[in-house]
């Protein structure tokens, strides 16, 4: 008789173990599984943080180029900048506005007239449902580089005949 005592108490601690290991697994586990999650987290936030910076660095890059190209053109880079960002009425990015009048700039267009650039801009993005930003590149670049083919994108014929 003391056996089979023996034998249903080892059964029975044997059984309230595997009960009791099983749960520490599934904590562990659990544990696991949510650290795994948290770590996830924090490499996405470091990414978007690291992003981030690098895209301010972009933007004061930009921002200085806009300023030194102004001012060797004789021209006051934050007052301009205020001009072009009160034409613009935020519906372009301060970062792309600064890349276009830049653009502009270096392809040798008179920046004093970038606000009727923009004008035009605004119109041709009416009337085609194009963002104001691409007609703004478009205006730029087909000026600039002299291209039919870009000027269309805003809907400007140039008759070759009369332009040379």
């Amino acid at each position: 008789m003391v056996k089979k005592a023996e034998a249903q108490l080892l059964v029975t601690i044997k059984e309230t173990g595997k009960k009791t290991l099983d749960s520490i697994s599934a904590g562990f586990t659990k544990m696991f599984g949510t650290a795994t999650k948290a770590g996830l987290a924090l490499g996405a936030m470091g990414a978007a943080i690291g992003k981030l910076a690098l895209d301010a660095a972009k933007f004061d890059d930009v921002k200085d180029k806009f300023k030194g190209l102004a001012e060797s053109q004789g021209i006051n880079a934050d007052k301009l900048l205020t001009k072009l960002k009160d034409l613009t009425s935020g519906t372009i990015a301060e970062m792309d506005l600064l890349k276009n009048a830049n653009n502009a700039m270096l392809l040798g267009l008179p920046i004093e007239r970038f606000g009727e650039m923009i004008n035009i801009a605004r119109g041709a993005a009416k009337a085609t449902g194009e963002s104001q930003e691409f007609m703004l590149k478009s205006i730029v670049m087909g000026m600039g580089r002299q291209s039919r083919l870009i000027l269309d994108n805003l809907w400007i014929i140039v008759d070759v005949e009369k332009a040379y």
